[in-house]
């Protein structure tokens, strides 16, 4: 669904919880999606990224725009 890493995840397949619920046809590939995209991110952000993405939702940020402004594609 990346076409190799080239795209980016569509994240707004992974903001229900429905899009997890084990036994649907979509579980397995939503779990695969959300697995590579925590990992690309990170690679990118490393753990000073993510230590200021806890700040920034701590001080009450929203979660989606955060998310991106430190670690684009």
């Amino acid at each position: 669904m990346t076409a190799q890493g080239k795209n980016a995840v569509n994240l707004s397949l992974l903001e229900s919880h429905s899009a997890f619920e084990y036994g649907t046809a979509d579980a397995q590939r939503n779990y695969n999606l959300a697995c590579y995209e925590v990992s690309r991110w990170f690679k990118n952000a490393g753990q000073e990224g993510l230590l200021k993405l806890i700040d920034a939702l701590n001080a009450g940020g929203d979660f989606g725009e955060r998310y991106n402004q430190i670690s684009l594609y």
